[in-house]
């Protein structure tokens, strides 16, 4: 008996954690949840390999059956004849789908569907043949038939590739160094203890033979961080579940990347107020440009300067080595496009790798901003991976045969807020570099 998509999906789950020893997803490490991940992504794809094998022996069986009562009548008419020739039409358009959909892997290696296809295709000759039989003296040509004679046809050949939205290139996440996950049972909340700036005093001196020892002073202090959540869900009805799950996919993907766009943006601009994110632009110090006498300088001589700004007082602790930038600075004249005084181009994003910087491109942040740190000393702090939630019945509603898929996550960003100064915004970029140009 074929499962629907959301049993496949929890069948494969409470396998895994059984093999695991686990009885819930909360306890896998990282690794496993990524690999439970594939495991539920790989049983929503059996899941709809066989609904295609049954799609297959359903329309196999409707066109058995069409053409016995047809050769029962033997074809008298030509309503009959036609019913018969758009039947057969309808089951090679089908055949042709499916066989393409097996060619390129779409159905992976499912005997039943390779069986299934076998058949068919044994079939599909058969109609053939007997129409072939039954043509003479049944109808009868009287001017040539063009395609130009058929209007509003649906005939062709079903791409079996599902066209998706472009968005922007989603990169917050991946210039954070470290991700930090909470386990359950700790109420969504992340402490943790910052050394007191305020009131830790460092005496240390030199003094002469016999006199008193200077007393530094230490305090901390303990803060915390609550989660944030991000959510989008989709209802679908079981007849679309079953009759169109090769679509169900599509439904996940459009979810996750609906919630990964928020993450985006809110890990760059989330003001913590709220329900958003505390995200970097909240949580970091603006950089100060000094006039430094620079000849018409670029990106790369004001993330040079920028780093020179942190790490000459706190080069102890931090090494800045991630910036992220938007596209419209990324091309400009002063990073891509930049050219020299003979008009060649000036390859500023290899001296940037060979200083020790990794250049992101990030269109969550606005033109003309430019953020700059130590990635080591940014975290985000999550409840565990993007969960799917499929076969939520919507009783509330009164809707009987509806169901949600729910995509959601629960993270935060949290820069300390005595490592704040490992990151530096550059509010303006146009600003800035003619401060550093000027003497």
């Amino acid at each position: 008996m074929s499962l629907t998509i959301a049993d496949a999906i929890e069948k494969a789950s409470k396998e895994y954690l059984a093999a695991k020893g686990v009885e819930s997803a909360d306890k896998l490490s990282e690794n496993e949840k990524a690999e439970l991940i594939k495991l539920q992504t790989k049983a929503m794809g059996e899941a709809m390999v066989e609904s295609a094998a049954k799609n297959l022996e359903t329309v196999k069986s409707s066109v058995e059956k069409t053409v016995e009562e047809l050769r029962a009548e033997n074809l008298k008419t030509t309503a009959n004849l036609e019913q018969y020739k758009q039947k057969a039409e309808e089951f090679a358009v089908m055949l042709q789908t499916v066989s393409a959909k097996q060619a390129s892997g779409a159905y992976g290696e499912n005997p039943r569907v390779a069986k299934a296809l076998e058949e068919v295709k044994a079939f599909h000759k058969d109609v053939i043949a007997a129409a072939k039989a039954n043509k003479e003296g049944v109808f009868t040509i009287k001017a040539d038939t063009l395609t130009t004679a058929v209007a509003d046809s649906t005939r062709g050949v079903m791409d079996s590739e599902v066209a998706r939205l472009a968005n922007r290139r989603l990169t917050a996440y991946d210039a954070v160094g470290r991700k930090i996950t909470i386990p359950p049972n700790m109420g969504g909340t992340y402490r943790y203890l910052d050394q007191d700036s305020g009131t830790s005093v460092r005496a240390a001196a030199n003094i002469a033979e016999g006199a008193a020892s200077p007393e530094s002073t230490i305090a901390w202090e303990q803060k915390s961080l609550d989660l944030k959540k991000i959510s989008d869900n989709i209802p679908y009805s079981d007849e679309f579940e079953y009759d169109f799950r090769d679509l169900m996919m599509e439904l996940l993907w459009f979810l996750r990347t609906n919630v990964e766009i928020i993450e985006d943006n809110q890990l760059i601009n989330g003001t913590g107020v709220g329900v958003q994110f505390t995200g970097f632009l909240a949580s970091i110090p603006a950089y100060t440009p000094v006039a430094s006498g620079i000849s018409d300088p670029n990106l790369f001589d004001l993330m040079v300067k920028v780093k020179e700004s942190a790490e000459a007082t706190e080069g102890s602790k931090y090494n800045f080595d991630v910036v992220m930038l938007n596209s419209a600075d990324i091309t400009s004249t002063n990073w891509l496009l930049k050219k020299d005084a003979n008009d060649n181009y000036v390859d500023l994003a290899t001296k940037a790798a060979a200083y020790g910087i990794t250049v992101i491109t990030n269109n969550s942040l606005a033109a003309n901003v430019m953020i700059m740190g130590d990635s080591r000393y940014a975290r985000i702090i999550q409840d565990g991976v993007i969960r799917v939630t499929t076969g939520i019945k919507i009783n509330a509603e009164g809707i009987e045969g509806i169901s949600r898929m729910l995509v959601e996550t629960r993270k935060n960003l949290l820069i300390r807020d005595l490592e704040a100064t490992g990151w530096r915004e550059v509010t303006s970029i146009s600003a800035a570099l003619t401060t550093l140009g000027t003497p």
